[in-house]
């Protein structure tokens, strides 16, 4: 679990590009699909990477 958190701080800005994309997929799929069981589902996508993201660093959800 160590070797996990070390390897999260030295790629700290790797990670942190990652989720921002992801978030922006989902966000892209969510606005261009009008069928509301992808949103669903991108909705749980989205409150995972808002977990992650207050992991990270307090000031993120602010």
């Amino acid at each position: 679990m160590i070797e996990f958190f070390s390897w999260v701080g030295a790629n700290g800005q790797a990670v942190a590009a990652a989720f921002v994309a992801l978030h922006g997929a989902a966000l892209a799929i969510v606005n261009l699909t009008p069928t509301p069981a992808d949103d669903a589902f991108l909705g749980k996508v989205y409150k995972v990477v808002e977990f992650f993201a207050g992991l990270v660093t307090s000031k993120a959800k602010q």
